[in-house]
């Protein structure tokens, strides 16, 4: 949902810009007075009401965000946080602990991914990358905002569905393919002679796949990743650690947005974006833990498990199974 509001306010934004800066900067001023009058109807945390001894507002939170609230969840997410309370939470422990230094590794790799992904290129770039074809580079931004939307959406739905690292394979899997063919149309015609005037429009149509595959897996699953493998008294620490990680790795990219393309070429940022797809899927296959309907003990869990072989995932899935075995069944 978060990136659906994020892409549907690229989108809006894409519309008034046609407008005086004035009317513009007005019209913008719509979308933080809703954000404030829908966060006066949202409970906090319930583990924010935990840390702060309201078990019942706790409860009531968990109803709101779930529909339902069984006691012994609630005495088990209870004890947890008192457990993770008992020690002052420092930068020094994001590290010092191996589950917490695992999934702050994952986090750390994923918003790089995230932040070199060729979505967040396209942002304020794409009037400049994308030739004139069937649409003017104006119009074809707003098509990309409409698809950033829409794929937002279908996102939201496959989260539901499937599990975390499926979507993350077909996502990084998906935009390598993709992003290769679009780097290849542009070296097409910009370092050869090849005559590509007449497939102007399909850079528009791989992008406008691509960014759909980047969306459901790159772009939303690290922000997703963030709010599950960080024990509470870390959490803010690490999870503005990684803020900061994808920020600079943003920046980077685009400060050298022109070098790139004076130097070595338009087509090198596509190829950029595929090789940190590519170093995506090999943590996603080597070293990502499947989180999805799993609470932060059971996550914690995971972290803390041996890590299988080289390549064999399936040692990983049984270390998993056996930490369930292992579990006291719930009366």
């Amino acid at each position: 949902v978060t990136g659906m509001m994020f892409y549907l306010g690229a989108l809006y934004v894409s519309f008034i810009s046609y407008t005086s800066y004035q009317t513009m900067t007005l019209l913008c001023i719509v979308s933080p007075v809703i954000l404030f009058i829908g966060f006066m109807f949202i409970p906090e945390s319930p583990y924010f009401y935990l840390m702060h001894g309201r078990r019942k507002d706790a409860e009531k939170s968990i109803i709101w965000l779930k529909g339902e609230c069984h006691p012994k969840d609630l005495d088990r997410m209870e004890e947890a946080v008192k457990e993770q309370l008992t020690k002052q939470g420092t930068f020094m422990e994001i590290v010092s602990k191996a589950s917490n230094r695992k999934g702050f590794f994952l986090v750390e790799c994923f918003k790089f991914c995230s932040a070199s992904s060729a979505t967040l290129l396209l942002f304020p770039f794409s009037t400049q990358l994308l030739p004139y074809g069937w649409l003017s580079p104006q119009a074809s931004h707003i098509v990309l905002c409409s698809v950033w939307v829409v794929s937002a959406m279908i996102s939201s739905a496959l989260m539901y569905r499937f599990k975390r690292r499926s979507l993350m394979m077909v996502s990084t899997v998906g935009a390598i393919v993709l992003l290769l063919t679009t780097a290849t149309w542009y070296y097409l015609r910009d370092k050869t002679d090849v005559q590509t005037s007449s497939t102007a429009w399909l850079p528009l149509i791989l992008l406008s796949v691509a960014v759909f595959f980047e969306t459901i897996g790159i772009i939303n699953i690290p922000n997703i990743m963030k709010g599950e493998v960080f024990p509470i008294n870390i959490k803010t620490k690490a999870c503005a650690l990684s803020c900061m990680t994808a920020c600079g790795c943003e920046a980077i990219n685009y400060l050298l947005y022109y070098q790139i393309v004076h130097h070595i070429g338009m087509y090198f940022h596509f190829v950029k974006s595929a090789l940190t797809a590519a170093f995506s899927l090999f943590i996603v296959l080597f070293f990502m833990i499947e989180t999805k309907g799993h609470s932060l003990e059971k996550i914690q869990e995971m972290l803390n498990a041996k890590k299988p072989p080289k390549g064999c995932h399936g040692g990983m899935e049984t270390e998993m199974r056996k930490i369930e075995n292992t579990e006291k069944p719930c009366c």
